[in-house]
């Protein structure tokens, strides 16, 4: 679209669509990762397990917030 000096609203139309595709995406990955990984850590795991899982979680909504 850019090439073809597509005009910028629809440009901008098209870069937010993606960015929704992927949130979506990301939200659904996440949700399976609590489901399961997380899920089975903390049913089962050691308190080693327990608190890797945590700090990863810890981590990746930091890492989500900085964007």
């Amino acid at each position: 679209m850019i090439e073809n000096k597509g005009y910028c609203v629809d440009i901008l139309n098209q870069i937010h669509a993606v960015i929704y595709a992927l949130a979506r995406i990301e939200d659904k990955i996440l949700q399976k990762h609590f489901e399961g990984c997380v899920a089975e850590a903390v049913r089962g795991g050691s308190a080693n397990d327990k608190r890797k899982k945590l700090e990863e979680i810890l981590r990746l909504i930091h890492q989500f917030r900085k964007v």
